[in-house]
């Protein structure tokens, strides 16, 4: 018996200990209500407060009958807590669903009994008795009123059924009616008919009536585990302290004292052979055997608790980066890694589409670009996002060439590519949990690369649509404006040509007239330019050869091409196919192409050699047109304006052709 009121009342302290906590957790302040906490509270003083006092019934001592009798003032305090918190808990239920007001005088009124302390304490200090050997009058009216109350409390849940707002909890509200009977119930029958009518039974009667509590509490914890009311988050290490030392407690109550009879019988110390069992189960087990690496790392390793963090804040940090570079991303991730895992350096390569040629980035070291393909390729293959051991020969040998401890794959959803981790300090190995956070971490880090893109193609349309609108408002704008010039143009030229002849060439006005006539006439065809920019695009016509298109072109810039001193070689393969278009739009595009390439073969920064080379080959049963020079090529900031209206770095040009 006493084995068993050990192990009962220890295994129900546990559970109340570990539910009173996680009702205590700040964030449940606002969502649980008063009496669930102080019902909670009641229950664990009952317990724990029984299961101490069990302890120290063998301990002798002036000091020990002081703890035992505080304890009991404990136990009392539990005992007239519970009825109170159940009269509490049925006062809120008539107005549940209602706002929360002040703890009104008729909830303060329900704790009361908590008076009743008064007048027990010097019974308990003279007789040394605990709280289930107070005269049988005053446990009497304790079951009546913890009978009245809890038949309150069930009816009041009853009625909450009926008007519950979701099936779960009409069903908990009719499980903890039902359950509150029936404590309330073997409550009375125990100790009003079962105590005194069988005394050879009072340990056992005792004991019962001490664990009449667990029964709601269990109901109440499944209830708010299973629907999640509460958010009950304990720390996992409170949850391991709690299962140790109910593991222990259960040793002490039931194989302690079994092992000490067989030590007296054999002469063996089971201490050893205990200690030998559990090694060889962490051993076997490998669950037990990662767990048991944890403990040891956490326990002595002082830097666990820097690393959480930072990788933590590397998770929080990185959806922000959203937007940047990937290069950059990839950057920052490095370092961020490099300095929660204390490696010699991290860094990474971004291939690019197809298997181009990849983009360091961060510390990553110079790498022949086949080997990271390679590599990218086996871990691949092998769908693992983080390795340690190569996955195949590339893997491998880029480790070893890197000097790296691990290679990360970046998931071909995002920007796919490959991370290199240094050697950690001390050569450290990588324990399961920074294998998982890193596995995590990497597929961010991916979906972070992923948003990157998707952001910069979004703004690219943007870019694209605005400047269709703005090419369509200035064309618009250029053939108003066009129009608008090309009248009074012509009456400037008239006018200027009838002056011209009147006065005669040897009129002093004569040279006058002739700039005001070529300056109309210069006027006159940007005007006309601009005329044909605006205008709607020609209808196709009949299909033309592309290499009679280009051959005309280059008669009439031979001349131009011979005077700048610069060759003009052209090859033209078999087989082309026609094109579909308008000839004369297609000569003004080979001329603009082609009167660019000579301006840059003979202008500064050119090569000695001034050459233009003009291709026509097929591919793919298209007829394609290359043109290459041997000038200084275009400066890379200016490369994405070339195709803009009216943007030129010529003196006199339009800045159309090329458009």
């Amino acid at each position: 018996m006493d084995t068993l009121r050990a192990t009962c009342l220890g295994a129900a302290a546990v559970i109340d200990t570990v539910l009173l906590l996680a009702l205590l957790e700040p964030r449940n302040w606002r969502r649980a209500m008063l009496p669930a906490f102080t019902l909670a509270l009641g229950i664990w003083l009952w317990h724990a407060g029984a299961f101490s006092r069990l302890l120290l019934e063998e301990t002798a001592g002036p000091l020990a009958t002081e703890v035992r009798f505080a304890l009991a003032l404990v136990l009392v305090a539990g005992l007239l807590l519970i009825p109170g918190a159940l009269l509490h808990l049925a006062l809120r239920l008539r107005r549940y669903g209602e706002p929360r007001g002040p703890f009104s005088l008729p909830r303060a009124a329900a704790y009361l009994p908590l008076l009743l302390l008064l007048p027990a304490a010097p019974y308990l200090r003279s007789s040394g008795a605990g709280p289930l050997e107070l005269p049988r009058s005053w446990i009497a009216l304790h079951v009546a009123y913890l009978c009245a109350v809890g038949g309150f409390c069930a009816w009041e849940l009853r009625r909450l059924r009926r008007s519950a707002p979701s099936p779960p909890t009409a069903a908990f509200a009719a499980a903890m009616a039902g359950t509150l009977t029936a404590v309330c119930a073997a409550a009375a029958l125990l100790q009003l008919l079962a105590a005194p009518r069988w005394p050879a039974a009072r340990p056992a009667i005792d004991l019962a009536t001490m664990l009449l509590p667990l029964p709601p509490a269990i109901l109440f914890a499944a209830y708010v585990i299973r629907h999640n009311v509460l958010e009950l988050v304990i720390e996992r290490t409170f949850v391991y302290a709690a299962l140790l030392v109910g593991g222990l407690l259960f040793h002490h109550v039931t194989l302690g004292a079994w092992a000490s009879a067989l030590e007296d019988r054999f002469r063996v110390d089971f201490a050893l052979i205990e200690g030998l069992a559990v090694l060889a189960l962490i051993v076997a087990y490998q669950p037990l055997r990662q767990r048991a690496a944890e403990a040891l790392r956490y326990l002595l390793g002082a830097r666990v608790a820097r690393e959480r963090n930072l990788l933590r804040e590397t998770s929080v940090q990185l959806s922000g980066l959203a937007g940047q570079a990937p290069e950059e991303i990839v950057a920052w991730f490095a370092d961020r890694l490099q300095a929660a895992l204390d490696l010699e350096g991290a860094g990474g390569w971004l291939l690019g589409p197809g298997d181009g040629a990849p983009r360091r980035s961060g510390a990553a070291p110079e790498v022949a670009g086949e080997l990271l393909l390679a590599a990218h390729r086996e871990l691949a293959e092998g769908r693992a996002a983080t390795r340690l051991d190569p996955a195949g020969p590339a893997a491998a040998e880029l480790l070893q060439a890197a000097e790296g401890s691990a290679l990360i794959k970046l998931p071909d959803a995002g920007a796919p590519g490959l991370m290199i981790l240094g050697r950690r300090r001390g050569n450290r190995d990588y324990s399961e949990e920074e294998l998982n956070a890193l596995t995590l971490l990497a597929e961010q880090l991916a979906g972070t690369l992923r948003t990157s893109r998707l952001q910069a193609e979004r703004l690219a349309a943007e870019r694209r649509a605005l400047q269709s609108e703005k090419l369509s408002a200035l064309g618009l704008l250029a053939s108003s404006i066009a129009h608008e010039v090309k009248n009074p143009l012509s009456s400037i030229k008239t006018i200027a040509t009838v002056l011209a002849e009147d006065l005669g060439p040897g009129s002093p006005h004569a040279r006058d007239l002739k700039l005001i006539l070529d300056e109309v006439g210069r006027l006159s065809a940007r005007t006309s330019q601009l005329l044909e920019f605006a205008r709607p695009p020609r209808e196709r016509g009949a299909p033309v050869t592309l290499a009679e298109v280009v051959e005309q072109t280059l008669a009439v810039l031979r001349h131009l091409a011979r005077q700048r001193d610069v060759a003009l070689r052209l090859e033209a393969r078999e087989g082309l196919p026609p094109v579909a278009g308008d000839e004369a739009s297609l000569k003004e595009i080979v001329f603009n192409l082609l009167s660019n390439a000579v301006d840059a073969a003979a202008g500064p920064g050119a090569a000695l050699e001034r050459r233009v080379d003009v291709l026509i080959a097929r591919e793919d049963g298209r007829a394609v047109l290359a043109v290459s020079d041997t000038g200084p090529g275009i400066a890379s900031d200016i490369l994405n304006r070339i195709f803009d209206p009216f943007f030129s770095t010529k003196d006199g040009g339009t800045g159309l052709g090329l458009y």
